[in-house]
């Protein structure tokens, strides 16, 4: 039996572009740090550091995370069905 992902609850571009234009004002210029961790995905990079500062940043995009099936977030970057499981994740923190 195949394991349903996060990525299938993914709700769709549009409502990415909102969560990470909240971010947006959190970019200090200090995002730009975990650009190339990200492997250039700046809309990540913003989100990631709007909610965790850029020291547990750094941590956290190399943790494996429970919610992505122990993946680290920097392990889904490259993967479309992945990239949407590490966003859904992204949107659903408290």
């Amino acid at each position: 039996m195949k394991e349903e992902g996060m990525e299938n609850y993914y709700p769709g571009d549009n409502e990415w572009s909102k969560y990470v234009n909240f971010y947006t004002e959190y970019n200090d210029g200090n995002v730009y740090r975990l650009l190339k961790l990200l492997n250039n995905h700046l809309d990540m990079a913003i989100v990631i550091y709007g909610y965790f500062g850029m020291e547990e940043s750094l941590r956290w995009v190399t943790y494996k995370i429970p919610v992505l099936n122990n993946l680290r977030p920097i392990d889904c970057l490259e993967n479309e069905a992945l990239l949407k499981r590490l966003k859904t994740a992204l949107m659903r923190l408290p």
